[in-house]
């Protein structure tokens, strides 16, 4: 008989969290971003990873990864 055996740490990376959550209005604040420009590059566009945190939350760390991404793009 196979033991049925959950693998603990892959399970808590897989659905782990990050720390570093803000809210889009929070990041308005923060870092001047526009509501809409999140809105598109993390709900409609699916470019961003959205966390639910009793509404939309995205980590500080993807957004601003992302936004690096976005102006090396544009960079001459």
């Amino acid at each position: 008989m196979k033991d049925n055996v959950v693998d603990l740490n892959k399970f808590k990376s897989e659905n782990s969290r990050p720390n570093d959550l803000l809210k889009i209005k929070e990041f308005k604040a923060k870092y001047g971003l526009n509501y809409e420009y999140l809105y598109k590059w993390a709900v409609l566009k699916k470019q961003i990873k959205v966390y639910s945190m009793g509404g939309i939350a995205l980590s500080e760390k993807e957004v601003l990864d992302f936004e690096q991404k976005r102006a090396l793009k544009w960079q001459v």
